[in-house]
Parts: C-alpha cells; sequence; structure tokens
C-alpha cells in the first residue's frame, strides 16, 4: 500500500513539475515578444527624432524641400496612404533602423492667438509636417508610429 500511495505521490510531482516547465516556456515566450515589440517601437522613435533634425536642417541651410517628385520620402498631406504605401523609397529616411516618411500638411493659422477680439497676434500662424515612421525586426515585429511636427519658419 505504501509503494502505491509513493508512485502516485510520484506521479502528481511530476505532473506538477512538467506543468511548471510549460508555463515558465510560455512566460519566455511571452517576454519575448513584449521586448521585440518595445525593441521596435523605440527604434521608431528614433526614426521620428531623425527626421524631425532632418526638418530642422532643411529649414535652417534654407534648402528647398521638394514634396512634389516621387521617389523620395516627402509628400504633400493627404496624397499617400502611410499605412498602405509600399515603401520602396531609398533615400535619407531608409536605413537599417526602418523608414520614415516626411508629410507637409502646410500653414495653419492658430485659433485663439488674439490680443483682442477678432485681431490677431502677428505671425500666429505655424507649419505642419507629419512623419511617419515603420521598423520591423526579423523575428516579425512591427511598429508604425506617427508624429506632428510644428515649425514657425516656412519650409
Amino acid at each position: 500500500m505504501a509503494l502505491i500511495t509513493g508512485l502516485v505521490f510520484l506521479l502528481i510531482l511530476t505532473l506538477i513539475g512538467i506543468s511548471s516547465m510549460s508555463s515558465s516556456q510560455l512566460n519566455n515566450i511571452i517576454v519575448s515578444n513584449n521586448q521585440a515589440q518595445m525593441q521596435a517601437l523605440n527604434r521608431t522613435e528614433v526614426l521620428l527624432n531623425n527626421a524631425e533634425r532632418e526638418i530642422e536642417t532643411m529649414i535652417s541651410d534654407a534648402t528647398t524641400m521638394d514634396f512634389t517628385s516621387t521617389g523620395d520620402h516627402y509628400y504633400v498631406y493627404g496624397t499617400i496612404d502611410s499605412s498602405t504605401e509600399p515603401w520602396s523609397f531609398t533615400s535619407q529616411g531608409s536605413g537599417y533602423l526602418g523608414q520614415y516618411i516626411i508629410e507637409y500638411a502646410g500653414k495653419r493659422s492658430l485659433p485663439g492667438s488674439s490680443n483682442a477680439w477678432g485681431a490677431g497676434i502677428a505671425g500666429d500662424s505655424v507649419y505642419e509636417f507629419t512623419i511617419v515612421a515603420k521598423h520591423k525586426l526579423t523575428n516579425g515585429a512591427r511598429r508604425l508610429s506617427e508624429s506632428l511636427y510644428v515649425t514657425q519658419t516656412a519650409p
């Protein structure tokens, strides 16, 4: 009788051990996927910062931005759908980190910037850019991030 009780006890301990190992493996997979997604997100954030620096450099160098040509990563806002864009261009927006697109949305007046009712402040407008960055890791993790960049200086 003691032998049977001992064998049943060992069987229960074995099943608990196998269950714990399976749970541990699942937790490792979840943590690995989460880490990959965070890495892809961090890389798209770096791309967004690179694009913002590119805009600042072009404005400070008085470089003309051509948002009407094709094959680069500059577009007029609303002319492409960045979620379905094939992202086939090769330019400064490409690299080991991924790719980004800069869309020029134009000059926008700032509502509510008034000293008195109906009178706006001189220079109460900004120039808007939408930046979309994407990155794909080798394990399949993908991120698409978007930011709005605003400057008071015309491009």
